[in-house]
């Protein structure tokens, strides 16, 4: 965890991979001439964070700000899992994203540009958090493209979670309809997730598609997605499982209860209703 490391275990890798005019801008506003390693440099999360927050609520990016920012050093302390955990990172990519709205962008950008190589030369871990990461702030219409290339990796969970981000953005029902038929579960489901608060008659015959899968967490998914845009069949049909489906069903169909109504899911009465 990022908490166990010192100021100078974070702020050294991060300011090695700066270039020479970016790292003496930084240092010079960090107030610090000294070697790295002396013990001068700030406690990095509090320092960085107090920084790009002040200046995103007055929605200007001041004169240490902008450096943390333009240096890159902000989106690779965002990107590396091994120097803020998710919760951190996330904190400082919201508030960095008010003061640069191609936050999204720079961090993908980070993933799969060709200085990387990709995808075995990027660690899954890394993959993994600054999906979750852009997940927390961005709504990826400009991203829908670079996320293409995850929907070939072998990894389902990351397969899963760049179906759920292109889906958050994409009005493409033909591509929808193609990862629908994924043998993963967890893809289907991160899909349907993904286009249920979107708008058209296209949205409505694919959730009503996918209110028929075979699999628990794909259906109610769907069946809360058409609840949440005024569907009263699918209401019914959520209620009606969490009591009479089977184990797994009635699992999801309770979860989907809270999302509705998070304190009075269980006493909402069942309504006549078929399956």
């Amino acid at each position: 965890m990022a908490a166990s490391l010192s100021s100078d275990e974070i702020w050294q890798p991060l300011l090695d991979g700066l270039s020479r005019y970016a790292r003496d801008r930084v240092e010079a506003l960090l107030g610090s001439g000294q070697v790295l390693g002396a013990g001068e440099l700030p406690p990095f999360f509090p320092f960085v964070v107090d920084a790009i927050e002040k200046d995103g609520a007055a929605g200007r990016p001041g004169v240490l700000s902008a450096s943390l920012m333009d240096t890159g050093l902000v989106a690779r302390a965002v990107s590396d899992p091994h120097i803020l955990a998710l919760p951190d990172a996330v904190r400082l990519a919201r508030a960095a994203a008010r003061l640069d709205n191609r936050l999204d962008d720079k961090l993908m950008t980070r993933l799969t540009g060709s200085t990387r190589v990709w995808p075995g030369g990027v660690p899954e871990i890394e993959i993994a958090h600054v999906l979750e990461v852009i997940d927390q702030i961005s709504d990826c219409r400009r991203l829908v493209m670079p996320l293409m290339k995850f929907l070939k990796l072998p990894q389902k969970q990351l397969r899963s979670k760049a179906a759920k981000l292109i889906a958050r953005a994409s009005q493409n029902a033909g591509w929808a309809e193609t990862v629908l038929k994924d043998s993963d579960p967890r893809v289907r489901a991160n899909l349907i997730d993904g286009i249920a608060f979107q708008n058209g008659p296209q949205i409505d015959i694919l959730l009503r598609h996918a209110a028929q899968d075979p699999n628990h967490r794909v259906a109610v998914t769907a069946l809360l997605g058409l609840c949440q845009r005024g569907d009263q069949s699918s209401c019914d049909r959520i209620r009606r499982l969490a009591l009479e489906g089977d184990a797994a069903h009635r699992t999801a169909a309770e979860w989907a209860l809270r999302q509705l109504d998070p304190v009075n899911a269980i006493a909402v009465p069942l309504e006549e209703a078929s399956l």
